[in-house]
């Protein structure tokens, strides 16, 4: 009889210690799709062999985690299902079947920005030095000034977006402006800049695209830079894209939400709408890895071989996404054969 009264005062006293404990969760918000990465910090039982092991059981809402497992003693990750837009309880029960409620603590989100508070800003072209066609060798220069009163982060990543330290660059402070060096981390044709939602509209920014090879001709062509506010659902249209064998063009297609197995239909119309021109199949946008954790579709499309089968001088571009609640962006770029000279054509 001691022995059992002792054995349940244990196991209330391991309760309610467990209920007593500070656990964290990282980050604290993600997609009503599901599949966000969230990291546990606290103390939820020893694994029972090395880690990783099976991690504890975690409900979001009434909802289980798609997966959870140990990454040591003292952090689990686990993956948040598909649930509806709107903020849940976590439920953690360890592998004693002791259980902790966090109220309110995960915020499912409808579509867009993974992380509560923070926006993308798409630089279309984040380039080192990329060697093009004719001797081009293009790279990109990107700044920002903060025309505000306070200082403001830019950030490559964040923590709340990526398991990454956040960069060791100093907050831009008021009335500076500042060339972004990012340069060492860009892989991709493209980079994505975190800045707080609060913050943004003290931020101006410029992207500009130009060939060292000629730099004593051009001081190159500004490119738009996107803010995540600025995107919107449904299909991408360009106008007035030209049919001239004297000039190349390419088109450039980006998904910031990156959903998977979601392809892209793009067709061209001459301007007098005579004649319909097809890519071809729906094409699957590749995932960009040009940051640690941060994902986007992308694509680059040349049209010249399409454009030579027609007489039509001038096209429009139509690109539609199988998911039609998809954000997509991108642009064309004209570029001169002998010059160089790019000439960008924005959505309209």
């Amino acid at each position: 009889m001691e022995k059992l009264t002792l054995a349940v005062l244990l196991t209330l006293s391991s309760t309610m210690l467990f209920g007593q404990q500070t656990l964290t969760l990282s980050p604290t918000s993600g997609q009503a799709a599901g599949g966000t990465t969230i990291f546990i910090n606290g103390s939820l039982g020893s694994c029972p062999i090395v880690p990783p092991c099976s991690g504890p059981t975690v409900r979001f809402g009434s909802a289980p985690a798609i997966a959870s497992t140990d990454i040591r003693g003292d952090q689990v990750s686990v993956v948040t299902p598909a649930h509806a837009p709107g903020v849940v309880d976590v439920t953690i029960t360890n592998r004693a079947g002791q259980t902790i409620v966090l109220p309110g603590a995960f915020t499912f989100l409808e579509g867009g920005n993974p992380v509560a508070g923070w926006e993308r800003i798409l630089m279309p072209v984040a380039v080192k030095q990329v060697a093009g066609n004719f001797g081009s060798l293009w790279t990109t220069d990107i700044s920002v000034l903060n025309s505000g009163t306070t200082p403001v982060r830019v950030e490559l990543c964040i923590v709340e977006a990526c398991d990454y330290t956040p960069s060791p660059t100093a907050p831009l402070a008021a009335g500076v402006a500042r060339t972004l060096d990012f340069r060492n981390v860009f892989d991709e044709p493209a980079t994505i800049l975190w800045v707080r939602s609060s913050e943004i509209e003290q931020l101006r920014f410029a992207a500009r695209f130009r060939d060292l090879s000629r730099q004593s001709e051009s001081f190159g062509t500004e490119l738009p830079v996107v803010r995540e506010s600025d995107l919107t659902s449904g299909p991408l249209h360009l106008l007035d894209i030209p049919n001239d064998r004297n000039f190349r063009v390419n088109l450039r297609v980006y998904d910031i939400d990156d959903r998977s197995d979601n392809p892209v239909e793009i067709r061209l119309f001459a301007m007098n709408g005579e004649e319909t021109l097809f890519y071809g199949a729906p094409m699957k946008l590749r995932r960009s890895k040009d940051q640690p954790g941060e994902f986007y579709g992308f694509a680059a499309i040349s049209l010249d071989q399409i454009l030579s089968t027609s007489r039509f001088p001038f096209f429009r571009v139509e690109v539609r996404a199988a998911n039609p609640a998809t954000r997509l962006w991108g642009f064309a770029t004209v570029t001169n054969n002998s010059t160089q000279q790019v000439t960008v054509i924005s959505p309209q």
